[in-house]
């Protein structure tokens, strides 16, 4: 939802998520385009001689990151949505300095053979992602990480604001997506399916408020069609009605 309604706004937006669904260059991708093949040869040619002059190897997860780097610094992106893949303090894409914004998302028992055994493990391997003087979204609704991320970021000196979701409204829910109401913004139009897609929407639109509160230009129409323009294969994706 981020990547979409910055992308309307007129940003030039890398996107770097995983696991991919069917093919690998869909983890990186410039205003929705996936980094073609060439490119992520070429991107790949340029990381593994620093690789290989590495003592300790990095992994692979450590080498798609360098990639994604590489290739949206080359496409000259305005801004870049950056999915840590574990945890935040100690994962791959936590070597950026204070980002425009950190977003800490829905808490569940991730990695937790990794992260460790509570919540409150998990909320603080999270929390690296927070940098001085940085700005802060949190999802919110979990007492225990909660605790943790207003702690971080008050000893760290960031700006945190959590999602409220006495804001939202969902008006209509089914198959096609969802329509709904995010205080101040009515009638919003959303072709996820799931009832938590409504949510996820809006702590983007949480997101969003804190990076115009930081100047950015992001008009309510492109807000709207953001919104209105995401897709995302796979979850709960409707494949065919006359099975």
């Amino acid at each position: 939802c981020l990547a979409s309604v910055l992308e309307a706004a007129g940003c030039r937006v890398g996107l770097n998520t995983s696991p991919h669904l069917e093919r690998f260059h869909e983890r990186i991708r410039v205003n929705g385009d996936e980094i073609p093949d060439e490119e992520l040869g070429r991107v790949m040619d340029r990381v593994r001689p620093a690789a290989e002059a590495m003592a300790e190897h990095p992994t692979e997860f450590e080498l798609i990151t360098a990639a994604a780097f590489l290739h949206f610094q080359e496409q000259v992106c305005d801004i870049v949505v950056l999915e840590t893949g574990l945890g935040g303090a100690l994962d791959a894409s936590n070597v950026i300095e204070t980002p425009e914004l950190a977003v800490l998302t829905a808490m569940g028992m991730d990695h937790a053979a990794i992260l460790g055994p509570t919540l409150r493990d998990i909320a603080a391997a999270k929390a690296g992602i927070i940098k001085p003087g940085g700005t802060v979204v949190s999802r919110g609704g979990c007492h225990e990480a909660d605790e943790v991320f207003r702690q971080v970021c008050q000893e760290r000196g960031a700006a945190l604001a959590e999602l409220d979701l006495s804001r939202l409204k969902v008006r209509r829910l089914g198959l096609e997506g969802s329509e709904f109401g995010f205080a101040p913004w009515e009638n919003l139009a959303l072709p996820l399916a799931g009832a938590y897609q409504a949510e996820n929407a809006a702590l983007a639109l949480t997101a969003i408020e804190s990076l115009m509160k930081k100047g950015w230009n992001i008009p309510e129409g492109a807000l709207r069609q953001g919104l209105a323009a995401v897709r995302w294969p796979g979850r709960f994706e409707i494949l065919g009605r006359d099975p």
